[in-house]
């Protein structure tokens, strides 16, 4: 996130705290809210007043607090031009934006509206901000943030899944993933974030406020990001500053080991990123070595910036267009599986094995 926010890429930030308004209603009632099968529920006077509105001044001020000090464009309530729907009473829905959206700049877009007279705050579902969004600007944004409660989605095992295609997005919304199943409230979210690939969105990120403040602060990742992968390509980094704060990361975690600044600056020149319209996926560095008068590549660096996805092999089938590649490593099970055979009387100064790949021998 901090690259695209480096870059002046466009980012669109919409509110997905449905579980927010939940969290007033039940300090309230003490009952849990239920959510329609459609993900549209009827908004009444006192549903608006009492949890609605709380709680999307509740977030506002987290976002304020969070974001005061970045290029900020502030979407308040007036800039949403909307119709009413009246069988859900205090809802409505965006017909269009009276405040222009600011391509080098964040975009913040909240889930309430004030209506023409400007004296009564009303409901608006997300989902439909989020489908106006990219009907309008579609071909000018490529990325699309929904701030939630949560850090992402989760699989069976309660972990966050990192990384979804296209594809395996598909899949879940046709109860079809062998790992993620979503309850209703989320499978109404995903048939948006789906609909989004088909206005020439490429990438969505489901994530969290703390989280997306690191983001935009650090190198890390965070939340669960959709992409189409085929729209994927690999470039050269070109940008030492980043590369020289990705390098400080990845060392202090004892992923790469130290390094003089001159041989910094040979290797940055070489970095190999893999990205999706300036969103870096992962990386790999590659030294050229002679062994036994022949051409060697050195692989010292490969990182998936979410590992759980696959990544790692998108890296790999381009790595092994090298037909002589070798490494130290001590994830012996991963690169047994990519055909590296292990030289187990060769170690390196940290106790990491040697392990060979030829193309010859496969």
């Amino acid at each position: 996130m901090k690259y695209l926010y480096i870059q002046k890429i466009p980012l669109i930030i919409i509110y997905w705290w449905w579980n927010q308004i939940s969290e007033e209603y039940y300090n309230n009632t003490w009952e849990k809210r239920k959510k329609a099968v459609n993900g549209k529920n009827i908004t009444t006077e006192d549903i608006l007043n009492q949890w609605v509105i709380p709680a999307y001044q509740k977030i506002a001020k987290q976002l304020q607090e969070a974001f005061w000090y970045e290029n900020i464009n502030w979407f308040t309530s007036s800039d949403i031009i909307a119709t009413h729907v009246k069988e859900l009473w205090k809802v409505w829905i965006p017909e269009k934006f009276s405040k222009q959206l600011e391509l080098d700049k964040i975009n913040l877009i909240p889930f309430v509206w004030t209506n023409i007279d400007g004296w009564e705050l009303l409901n608006i579902n997300a989902d439909d901000i989020v489908e106006k969004v990219s009907e309008d600007i579609s071909e000018k944004v490529s990325n699309i943030i929904f701030l939630t409660w949560s850090w992402g989605l989760v699989n069976k095992e309660w972990n966050i899944v990192s990384f979804l295609t296209q594809k395996k997005l598909k899949a879940i919304l046709d109860w079809k993933h062998n790992n993620i199943s979503v309850d209703w409230w989320m499978l109404k979210k995903l048939e948006s974030v789906y609909e989004l690939f088909k206005h020439w969105v490429k990438k969505t990120t489901i994530t969290n406020l703390w989280w997306l403040k690191k983001e935009l602060e650090t190198v890390e990742w965070s939340g669960t990001m959709i992409v189409n992968i085929e729209e994927a390509c690999f470039s050269k980094l070109n940008n030492f500053d980043l590369f020289q704060e990705i390098y400080e990361a990845q060392y202090k975690k004892k992923n790469w080991k130290q390094r003089t600044q001159k041989e910094l600056e040979k290797i940055s020149q070489d970095y190999i990123i893999l990205s999706l319209d300036w969103t870096i996926l992962g990386w790999y560095y590659l030294w050229e070595i002679d062994i036994d008068w022949e051409k060697w590549m050195l692989l010292e660096n490969i990182f998936a910036s979410k590992q759980s996805g696959g990544i790692w092999y998108v890296l790999w089938d381009q790595i092994k267009k090298n037909n002589k590649i070798f490494t130290y490593t001590q994830k012996e099970d991963f690169f047994q599986k990519l055909w590296f055979k292990k030289i187990p009387w060769k170690k390196s100064d940290t106790w990491a094995c040697l392990f060979k790949y030829e193309k010859e021998w496969l």
